[in-house]
């Protein structure tokens, strides 16, 4: 059984059938639902990170739901307040990847990426709730949550490192992570999950076989694909199959007649330049995200010939009818017509102060987004005109991310 130490109490935590770990009763949400107006960041750097000459984790004023003495993984949260600019953070005992917030419950679920551990949190004090572990033995979670209509979440679960077999989808309660129910994703390494229009669930399938988590070697690609499943039945609805030599399949957004796809295509670090963006020992060649529609694949290259490095996030803003796609290898956010693909402008987003674009989140106002920079900096723009919004900067360090998520 594992234990943990919160910022007020230790867990007294009993292990569920499902292997989750929770607090005792009374430990969950201070609300039931986080407020608008705020952007939590993870930040993969945790054992390093430093604000003012201080380590994060020596810091009192950081949520510790670890010891700073803690060996193992560790990762944080910042939380940032659009309002104020007010920070808080927190430190978890894992590997984690992206957030997923369920509103009913005021809940963020913290996902492990290629690892065996995920969090769930009170999304505005930033609170451990509950730690759970993989449906199936020996097997790893995919990074990625996603918030369902009924209150529950869904979390990506892999087959165990290096066993390239099709990956599951647990359905989790998210205030004690219990597992509820199973869904086949009908792919090899399921990332991340989004809602289609019609209530189907569309999986990002790397196609590749997960590497050891203490190891960052150059995937083998062998299957990537597009999964769009039935949540009530598990039944596959449609699957796009795509040519393994377009590298991994990483996220998606659908839109009402469309998914469009973020690809990755690794290289060994001393084949190609070196990228400070990228993990040790590993760099990223050009692959243009794809719109798939009607069962046909439509590769999307960026204007003015932009090598499409090294893709992360990508939503959909259907008011302006447009796709949004950061790209930290080459300090890039472009905007695609979500009718037919194209490439409508590509933003140099170092006149705005940001290095290396990566996370991007839509905010619940309906009129910005925010862009997070992969070590610093907080943009807040105006979503259709992608206007920087003045007032709306907030210079912090961040501690290198992925993705990022408005509450």
């Amino acid at each position: 059984m594992e234990q943990t130490l919160s910022r007020r109490t230790v867990l007294k935590a009993a292990a569920l059938a499902a292997g989750a770990l929770v607090l005792p009763r009374g430990s969950g949400p201070a609300r039931a639902a986080a407020p608008a107006g705020r952007v939590l960041i993870p930040g993969y750097n945790a054992r390093s990170a430093t604000v003012d000459g201080r380590a994060v984790l020596h810091d009192p004023a950081t949520v510790m739901a670890l010891r700073a003495d803690q060996d193992g993984p560790a990762t944080l949260i910042t939380s940032v307040s659009l309002d104020s600019g007010a920070v808080r953070r927190a430190a978890f005992p894992l590997r984690g990847h992206a957030i997923a917030i369920a509103p009913a419950s005021g809940v963020g679920v913290f996902v492990g990426m290629n690892a065996p551990r995920t969090v769930a949190f009170d999304a505005t004090t930033l609170d451990l709730i509950a730690m759970a572990q993989p449906a199936r033995p020996g097997w790893v979670f995919g990074g990625h949550a996603l918030a369902l209509p009924d209150g529950s979440v869904l979390v990506a679960e892999r087959a165990p490192p290096g066993d390239p077999l099709p990956g599951l989808l647990s359905v989790r309660d998210p205030l004690t992570l219990r597992v509820l129910d199973t869904l086949p994703a009908h792919g090899i390494g399921p990332h991340d999950l989004r809602l289609t229009p019609r209530g189907h669930v569309a999986v990002a399938n790397y196609g590749s076989a997960a590497p050891p988590p203490d190891r960052v070697v150059v995937p083998r690609v062998v299957a990537p694909a597009v999964t769009i499943v039935d949540l009530g039945s598990g039944r596959l609805v449609q699957r796009y199959d795509l040519p393994p030599a377009l590298g991994e399949v990483r996220h998606l957004v659908p839109t009402e007649d469309a998914v469009f796809a973020i690809m990755a295509r690794v290289v060994a670090a001393d084949a190609f330049e070196q990228d400070p963006t990228a993990d040790p020992g590993i760099a990223y060649l050009d692959a243009p995200p794809l719109r798939l529609a009607g069962g046909s694949t439509q590769p999307m290259p960026l204007a003015g010939g932009l090598a499409a490095r090294q893709g992360i996030s990508i939503v959909h803003d259907p008011r302006a009818g447009q796709v949004l796609a950061t790209f930290p290898s080459i300090d890039t956010l472009a905007v695609f017509d979500a009718a037919d693909g194209r490439c409508l402008k590509v933003l140099g987003i170092a006149e705005h102060g940001l290095v290396a674009p990566c996370g991007i989140a839509l905010l619940p106002d309906g009129e910005r987004y925010a862009v997070a920079g992969q070590l610093a900096g907080l943009r807040l723009m105006q979503r259709g005109s992608h206007r920087a919004l003045p007032g709306a900067r907030y210079d912090l360090p961040l501690f290198r991310h992925s993705h990022i998520v408005a509450a």
